[in-house]
């Protein structure tokens, strides 16, 4: 039931974490994307100006004095312009490359298009009009020579904005993951080791509870116990060892080992007989590396289990065997 609470626990401070750096990161994109589109609009409005500068507009003759008031002359001047061009370049590719140019000079070397709305009639620069759909549509530049329909043109430019640029241009944005990456592995990191510690303290405490629950089976008489020296005494049954207030238990293979090494003890066990009569292998002539490896394995566990008990210790005769040598403890 603990365990179970202290992962909500966790899951919750995950979510929380991970919600947080979606809100702030989702608000510095759209920050950025918006700035970036902004930073577009100028470099439209600005390739605008630059198409009328470049177009003669004394090629249209109007009268200013039609309409004394509404559009400046200025105003009237520009829609000249525009019509003018509109009329003669339908498809306004000087437009599209004059904006392309000023995307460029502006570091956004990016897709775009540029479109014309006059006389109830869209003019677009790009043939595939599907890219309209999907780009961004810059706010529009209109210009008017009265207040009719037919009076009045629009030009509006479009950029494709890709999710990479955007997040290309946020400032800091690794130093950002990195350090929601961070919070993230405290956070996990703290419960794993928290469950690692709590499980190697746990296992201690089963290991005492068992060796508690040994101790006065040590003083039971039904316990066939072998003196092999004044201080050690062997239980061949349980496999039990002990040695002053010392205990250790032998199980398995290395408790077979353990009777063998002590029925030839003085003798040196070959790692045939090991092979055979402990771990239970067919060996017809020589052993083989695969026997003698396990062989090895089981030595080693034993000597492990053997460590606290000082007196005893297991001498290794390379290329023949092993005896087991068993001093007078203190």
């Amino acid at each position: 039931m603990k365990s179970i609470q202290e992962i909500r626990i966790v899951a919750v401070a995950c979510v929380i974490i991970i919600s947080a750096f979606v809100f702030i990161a989702g608000r510095s994109y759209m920050h950025e994307r918006e700035s970036l589109l902004s930073s577009a609009s100028q470099a439209f409005d600005e390739a605008v100006s630059t198409d009328n500068m470049m177009q003669a507009s004394s090629s249209i003759r109007y009268d200013s004095c039609r309409s004394l008031n509404g559009p400046s002359v200025e105003e009237k001047m520009f829609f000249c312009n525009q019509a003018y061009i509109t009329e003669h370049d339908s498809t306004r590719q000087s437009l599209d490359c004059i904006f392309h140019a000023m995307l460029v000079k502006e570091h956004m070397p990016l897709p775009s298009a540029v479109s014309v709305s006059y006389k109830n009639k869209i003019r677009y620069s790009c043939k595939d009009t599907s890219f309209y759909q999907i780009a961004s549509a810059l706010p529009p530049v209109f210009y008017r020579f009265d207040d009719s329909p037919a009076g009045r043109i629009e030009m509006r430019g479009y950029l494709q904005l890709p999710v990479g640029v955007v997040l290309k241009n946020m400032e800091g944005l690794y130093w950002r993951i990195s350090f929601w990456l961070l919070l993230l592995a405290i956070v996990i990191g703290g419960y794993v080791l928290r469950r690692y510690l709590g499980y190697k303290l746990g296992l201690k405490q089963r290991k005492d509870t068992v060796m508690e629950k040994h101790s006065p089976l040590v003083q039971r008489s039904m316990r066939e116990w072998t003196d092999l020296s004044s201080h050690i005494c062997f239980d061949r049954n349980s496999g039990m060892l002990c040695y002053g207030e010392k205990t250790v238990v032998l199980t398995g293979n290395p408790l077979k080992l353990f009777c063998l090494l002590l029925d030839n003890s003085g003798c040196v066990v070959k790692y045939k007989d090991i092979a055979s009569k402990v771990i239970k292998r067919k060996v017809t002539n020589e052993i083989s590396k695969s026997d003698k490896d396990v062989v090895f394995a089981t030595v080693k566990s034993l000597r492990n289990s053997l460590q606290e008990i000082s007196p005893i210790s297991i001498e290794t005769f390379m290329g023949k065997g092993y005896k087991l040598e068993i001093k007078e403890g203190e």
